[in-house]
């Protein structure tokens, strides 16, 4: 005989890439994805600036959002969720979100993306070198190591 839960929490256990921190106001818009997007990943306008946007992955490209967690799409058991080509995607413009860093960072500081590292490719950090891009946006926690930390974003 199966069971059901009597009781549904409002926030999920642990954070997702892309998902918001609280619910102080923020500022979001929709796009259709010109290709595929990681949830809390930066993006930038698309080809058809007034209705798609890409993932920002190379240097001068200049981050207009971050792609939003959406909870009505299934996750792969990977664990690795992303916006397809043609998924609309809500682009946070404003706000505090949860981002994947990729290494330690520290509350206060500006956030980057890294734009040409390999596995940290996507990424955000505090460092500002040749392989990141602003994002025009401060860490609200810290961390030890890679993991999620909040950003705050002003664009």
């Amino acid at each position: 005989m199966s069971q059901t839960l009597a009781q549904y929490d409002q926030a999920l256990d642990k954070p997702q890439k892309g998902q918001l921190y609280d619910l102080s106001p923020y500022s979001t818009l929709s796009f259709a994805a010109e290709a595929a997007i990681g949830y809390g990943g930066a993006v930038k306008l698309g080809t058809n600036k007034e209705k798609q946007v890409l993932p920002v992955l190379a240097a001068g490209e200049t981050v207009f959002g971050i792609a939003l967690f959406k909870f009505t799409k299934e996750q792969p058991d990977s664990g690795d969720a992303a916006y397809e080509a043609n998924d609309t995607v809500s682009v946070l413009r404003s706000g505090r979100v949860w981002v994947e860093t990729s290494a330690a960072v520290t509350a206060g500081a500006d956030a980057f993306v890294v734009i040409a590292d390999g596995a940290s490719e996507g990424k955000f950090t505090t460092t500002d070198d040749a392989n990141t891009e602003p994002v025009n946006g401060t860490f609200l926690t810290s961390t030890t190591e890679a993991g999620l930390a909040v950003v705050e974003l002003n664009l």
